[in-house]
C-alpha cells in the first residue's frame, strides 16, 4: 500500500476501541471515502492502494480526507471497522427479534450478509484484503470472533431453552462461518444463507451429535 501519508499512521492496536453502538459513518465524504478504499482494495489489492487513486474514485479532495483520517492506513482501518460494526448490529437485532435458536441463527445470518449489501467486493475486503494491514486487524478480527460466539451462546441459552455448549464450540463455529465466506470470496461472490446455515448445522453434529444444531 503506497501511502502519500498525512499524519502520523495510527498507533498500534487503537482500532480495538470499537463501540458496537456507535456509527462510523458520520458524513457523506467519509462514506464515500470509505466505499472507494473498499472497491479499490478488493480490485488491485490493496499493495496497489494509493491516495491519489482513493481520493479520485470517492470524488474528494485531499483536504476533505485529511480532515477526517490522518493517514491511508488509518481510513483503511476505518473501513474495516465500519463493515463489522454495521454487519455486527444487523446480527445481533435479527436475533433478537426471533423467538428460538434454529430462526435466530439464519435471520442474523441473512442480516450480516445484507449489510455488506451482497457485495462481493466487501467480502472480498474483508476476508483477503484486511489480514494485510497486520496486527490492528488481526486482533480486531479475534475480537469480533469472540462477540460473534458470545451471540451464540446466549442465543442458545436464552432462546427455546436450548441445553447450552461448551464456549470453545461457539468459537468453532464461528471460526468454520469464517472459512465459508472466505471460500466464497476466492469465488468472488458473497455465502449464502443457506451455506452458511448448513454449516453451522453440520459443526453443530460434529462438536456434539446429542445436540444436533438442526438449522
Amino acid at each position: 500500500m503506497r501511502d502519500r501519508r498525512l499524519g502520523p499512521p495510527v498507533a498500534r492496536g487503537e482500532v480495538t476501541t470499537w463501540r458496537p453502538g456507535r456509527d462510523s459513518l458520520v458524513d457523506g465524504d467519509r462514506a464515500r471515502i470509505i466505499d472507494a478504499i473498499v472497491r479499490c482494495a478488493a480490485d488491485r489489492g490493496l499493495e496497489a492502494l494509493t491516495l491519489d487513486r482513493v481520493i479520485a474514485t470517492a470524488a474528494v479532495s485531499q483536504a476533505d480526507f485529511a480532515s477526517r483520517f490522518g493517514s491511508l492506513e488509518q481510513a483503511c482501518l476505518a473501513a474495516m471497522t465500519t463493515l463489522t460494526a454495521r454487519a455486527y448490529r444487523a446480527t445481533v437485532a435479527a436475533q433478537d427479534r426471533a423467538p428460538t435458536w434454529t430462526q435466530g441463527i439464519r435471520a442474523g445470518i441473512a442480516a450480516g450478509l445484507e449489510s455488506l449489501g451482497e457485495d462481493p467486493s466487501r467480502v472480498r475486503f474483508l476476508c483477503e484484503e484486511v489480514p494485510k494491514l497486520g496486527r490492528p486487524a488481526w486482533v480486531h478480527h479475534e475480537q469480533m470472533a469472540r462477540r460473534y460466539a458470545d451471540r451464540l451462546r446466549i442465543l442458545r441459552e436464552h432462546r427455546g431453552g436450548a441445553m447450552p455448549l461448551p464456549a470453545v464450540c461457539y468459537e468453532v463455529i464461528i471460526g468454520a462461518m469464517y472459512g465459508v465466506l472466505r471460500a466464497a470470496s476466492a469465488e468472488e461472490r458473497v455465502p449464502t444463507v443457506e451455506e452458511m446455515a448448513a454449516c453451522v448445522a453440520t459443526m453443530g453434529v460434529a462438536l456434539s451429535p446429542p445436540l444436533a444444531l438442526a438449522v
